[in-house]
C-alpha cells in the first residue's frame, strides 16, 4: 500500500483488518508499505491528488516508515529486512515494457519519450547516459559509509525533484535519522522471532 502524511498513522488498523479477516502473518509473503510520490511539475496526473512526497529527508516520512515497520513486525507479518536497494536502473536484467512495446528501465519512467530505451521490435539500446548509470561512482559516495545502502538512491525521485537524473539521490540524511530505529526494529522482533 502506499501512504501519504494523512494516511500512515491509520494503516496499522488495515493489519488489524487483515487479522480479523484470516490473513494472517503466515498467508502473506511479505507486507510492505511505501510514501506516495509525486508527479513532477508540469506533468498531468490522471487523478486529482496533489500530494506525496518528494524526497526520504521530508520529516514526517522518517516517522511514517519507523512507525509502519514496526507495526508491521509487530504482528509478525514479513516485511523487507534491511538490504542494499539498489535502483533499478542499474540492475541490468531488469526492464519494463509499455503496452505498446516501448521498453524502459523503470516503471516510473514509463511514457517518458526520454527514458525509452528501444522497443520489442528493435530491441534495446544503449541506456548508459540517459538513466546515468554508476552516477553514484564518484569520491562523495565512495566515501560515504551508506553507500552499500544507497548505490546513489532512486533516479525517478531526483527526477521529480529536478525535472532530471543529474545527480544521486543521496540517502546519508535518512540513513543517519533512520538506521539505528530499524536495526532495533530487526533486533526486537527478527531475532526474538529466530529464538522462540
Amino acid at each position: 500500500g502506499n501512504f501519504d502524511r494523512n494516511t500512515y498513522k491509520k494503516f496499522p488498523l488495515l493489519l488489524d483488518y487483515l487479522i480479523k479477516e484470516g490473513l494472517t502473518p503466515e498467508k502473506i509473503a511479505v507486507v510492505k508499505f511505501d510514501p506516495v510520490m509525486k508527479c513532477p511539475e508540469g506533468e498531468i496526473s490522471p487523478a486529482v491528488y496533489k500530494g506525496g512526497c518528494m524526497s526520504m529527508d521530508e520529516p514526517w516520512l522518517l516517522e511514517a516508515a519507523a512507525l509502519l515497520r514496526e507495526e508491521i513486525l509487530k504482528r509478525g507479518y514479513n516485511t523487507p529486512k534491511i538490504t542494499p536497494i539498489l535502483c533499478v536502473v542499474e540492475n541490468q536484467d531488469a526492464y519494463v515494457v509499455n503496452f505498446d512495446g516501448v521498453i524502459y528501465k523503470c516503471p516510473a519512467f514509463i511514457g517518458k519519450e526520454n527514458f525509452a530505451i528501444g522497443d520489442l521490435r528493435t530491441g534495446v539500446s544503449d541506456y548508459t547516459v540517459s538513466y546515468k548509470l554508476g552516477i553514484w561512482k564518484n569520491k562523495e559516495c565512495a566515501e560515504c559509509v551508506y553507500l552499500p545502502l544507497c548505490f546513489g538512491g532512486c533516479r525517478y525521485l531526483t527526477f521529480i525533484q529536478d525535472g532530471s537524473i543529474e545527480r544521486v539521490d543521496c540517502k546519508k540524511s535518512f540513513f543517519d535519522a533512520s538506521l539505528e530505529t530499524l536495526i532495533k526494529q530487526e533486533i526486537k522482533y527478527r531475532l526474538k522471532a529466530d529464538r522462540d
